[in-house]
């Protein structure tokens, strides 16, 4: 399972910083990498920018343990 992790801060104050997560996991990297555009709008209706957008696979780290 994959999950979207998008870092966005603040168009005003670029120091104001948060993390998101619209709590949706993903079967695939590439199905999760087509919802960056949808992070990107709720930030910029929130008067955030996106910094950075990251798909975290769950399998890789229990493949770990």
């Amino acid at each position: 399972m994959v999950a979207a992790i998008a870092l966005v801060c603040s168009l005003s104050d670029p120091t104001e910083c948060l993390s998101l997560s619209n709590m949706r996991l993903f079967p695939t990297v590439e199905m999760c990498m087509k919802d960056r555009g949808v992070a990107e709008n709720v930030a910029l209706s929130s008067g955030y920018g996106l910094v950075a957008f990251h798909c975290f696979d769950w399998g890789s780290l229990y493949d770990a343990i």
